[in-house]
C-alpha cells in the first residue's frame, strides 16, 4: 500500500510541476497530508518535492494559503469563506487529521509552512 501511495505522489507532483494539474484546493489540501503521511519514506519524499520542486512554481504558496490550512487542517467547515468547498464523507474519514490525537501532525505542517515563509510574509 505504501509503494501505491508513494507513486501517487511521485505521480501527482510530476503532473503538477508541468502544468498538467493546477493547485486547487482538494489537491493542495490532500497533497499536504502526505507531509504527515505515517511512512517515513512518504513524509520525506513529500517534503522535498513539495519545498524543493513545487516552491519553486509558486514562491508565496505556503503564505497564501496558510490560514485556510489552518480551517482544514481542524475541520472547521462553518467560516463563510475557509474550508467550503465540497468533499464526500469518505474524503473526510480518509484526508482528516483533526483532533487531539492528530496535534503534532497539525503542528509539523505548520512549522513547515512557517518555516518556508519569509520574513515579509
Amino acid at each position: 500500500v505504501s509503494s501505491i501511495r508513494r507513486q501517487t505522489l511521485y505521480s501527482i507532483t510530476r503532473l503538477l510541476s508541468e502544468d498538467y494539474l493546477k493547485w486547487k484546493k482538494p489537491i493542495f489540501f490532500k497533497y499536504v497530508i502526505a507531509l504527515v503521511d505515517d511512512d517515513i519514506e512518504i513524509q520525506q519524499e513529500a517534503q522535498h518535492y513539495f519545498i524543493s520542486l513545487l516552491k519553486k512554481k509558486n514562491q508565496i504558496m505556503f503564505f497564501s494559503h496558510f490560514l485556510e490550512l489552518v480551517f482544514y487542517l481542524n475541520d472547521f467547515t462553518q467560516h463563510p469563506i475557509y474550508n467550503n468547498y465540497p468533499q464526500s464523507k469518505k474524503e473526510k474519514e480518509l484526508f482528516s487529521i483533526s483532533g487531539l490525537n492528530n496535534r503534532n501532525k497539525r503542528m509539523t505542517i505548520y512549522s513547515i509552512f512557517l518555516s518556508n515563509m519569509t520574513e515579509d510574509q
